[in-house]
């Protein structure tokens, strides 16, 4: 763990992530995306996380480090391996939805608190009130860390509803 940075991701790190999407299990695939995910489906969400959100001066085909995803991504980096990611993603003005993925090689080191740090201080810094995070019941790792952070859970129909206020 002594080698980990953890970084905002640009649109410079676009085939990190999907190499990391593409790396996890069937059964971290399904806890991420509530079901499997081809290399195609995988491919055509990156695209989709990564479209062009410029915070500098420059056009739309940019692939400048101004350039930002249009949720907020943070990485894991061993080196130059992107072995986890957090997801913030605006619902509303003051609004966002959690998600995480860690490569299987890196559980259970702590990652996932650095990451799930690393989200929680940008959503407030960017004023955001409340973060969602919806489960599978089945995801005891990620409900742990979630609890350990504040997230309360209420279950609905076949997933955890959790909120944390900030």
């Amino acid at each position: 763990m002594d080698n980990i940075q953890i970084r905002l991701l640009t649109t410079l790190d676009k085939e990190a992530f999907k190499e990391h999407m593409n790396r996890l299990d069937s059964i971290s695939k399904n806890y991420r995306f509530f079901g499997g995910m081809s290399k195609y489906a995988i491919e055509d969400y990156v695209n989709k996380s990564f479209n062009h959100k410029c915070f500098g001066n420059c056009d739309i085909k940019c692939e400048k480090e101004c350039c930002v995803p249009t949720g907020i991504y943070y990485g894991a980096f061993d080196g130059d391996c992107l072995c986890g990611v957090g997801q913030l993603q605006p619902i509303s003005k003051y609004c966002a939805e959690l998600a995480f993925s860690i490569d299987d090689n890196y559980r259970k080191k702590g990652l996932g608190i650095l990451l799930f740090q690393a989200i929680k201080d940008i959503a407030i810094a960017f004023h955001y009130t409340t973060l969602n995070l919806i489960i599978l019941p089945e995801n005891i790792a990620m409900r742990n860390l979630a609890i350990k952070f504040g997230v309360k859970f209420e279950f609905s129909s076949r997933e955890l509803n959790g909120r944390l206020k900030l």
